[in-house]
């Protein structure tokens, strides 16, 4: 998955993908959501 497929998974802003790859910014439980249903896991896969 590129930052582009990112961006579109979550429905953000580029700038916004790129801070979360980058780690600048966290994932919300909506994110962590489409994540996981996207990658057919458990929430809890994408968190620390």
């Amino acid at each position: 998955m590129n930052a582009s497929d990112l961006t579109s998974l979550l429905g953000v802003h580029a700038s916004m993908g790129s801070k979360i790859l980058k780690g600048e910014r966290s994932l919300t439980v909506e994110h962590l959501r489409k994540l996981a249903e996207r990658f057919k896991v458990s929430p809890e896969v994408f968190m620390d």
